[in-house]
């Protein structure tokens, strides 16, 4: 996770911008919020942030927001009375979560918000780059982009391609430029010297760790048991 947290710190500090791809359950999270802390001490505080994640985890992220960095000062902006959270979001170093529904909802106030990062959560919900979904988040301002998914490609490269084409934009090139020279001949052709120029190509922008390979570092299993009481 440390390694993670240096690797974000240096696409940070030269403006770049990058693919945390780790294995589910190994810290993305917490890198993350390492990140942002970091980048909020370097501003003195005065920074902004947007965590858009799927609705059912945005709970675990203020929890883990509130107890292992409360000085991200979280904001929930979800729900009926939402946009009474846009002048405080305007006027205020917060933190926000918000889901991807809200955010392309939202997108037309919160386009206006200069962002210092901007966190992308299970970002296979950008994989196709003709969603209004897509379109919506490729409109944010802001310094730096994170994506973080442990499954980047589902389907195809061209879900890779989307998710670069929202981090550096033209950094693969075209669609059809793309298309020719590395989904053809490596899905297709099976070409492993093209393979070979991809990977090489967006090696210092993705990060990925598989649970096999960090095994000797991971802590025994420990599970928690949580009851609710279900509304009417």
């Amino acid at each position: 996770q440390n390694e993670g947290y240096e690797w974000l710190w240096w696409l940070y500090s030269n403006g770049l911008h990058g693919l945390l791809a780790d294995d589910m359950g190994l810290g993305k999270t917490h890198q993350a919020m390492a990140i942002l802390t970091a980048i909020k001490a370097s501003l003195d505080g005065n920074s902004k942030f947007l965590i858009i994640a799927p609705t059912t985890v945005l709970d675990h992220w203020l929890n883990k927001i509130n107890e292992f960095a409360p000085q991200l000062n979280p904001i929930l902006h979800y729900g009926n009375n939402r946009l009474e959270n846009l002048d405080i979001l305007k006027n205020e170093n917060r933190t926000i979560v918000s889901s991807y529904g809200v955010v392309l909802r939202d997108i037309q106030e919160l386009s206006k918000i200069p962002l210092n990062a901007v966190i992308l959560d299970e970002a296979h919900y950008i994989k196709n780059k003709n969603t209004a979904t897509y379109m919506a988040v490729s409109k944010l301002k802001t310094d730096f982009r994170v994506c973080m998914s442990g499954t980047p490609i589902e389907n195809n490269l061209s879900e890779l391609k989307n998710l670069f084409d929202f981090l550096l934009p033209g950094y693969l090139g075209s669609d059809e430029f793309f298309n020719r020279h590395f989904l053809s001949s490596i899905e297709k052709d099976l070409d492993s010297e093209e393979e070979s120029k991809l990977l090489q190509l967006i090696h210092p922008f993705k990060l990925r760790r598989s649970k096999s390979a960090v095994l000797d570092d991971l802590p025994e299993k420990v599970e928690n048991k949580q009851y609710c009481d279900l509304s009417a």
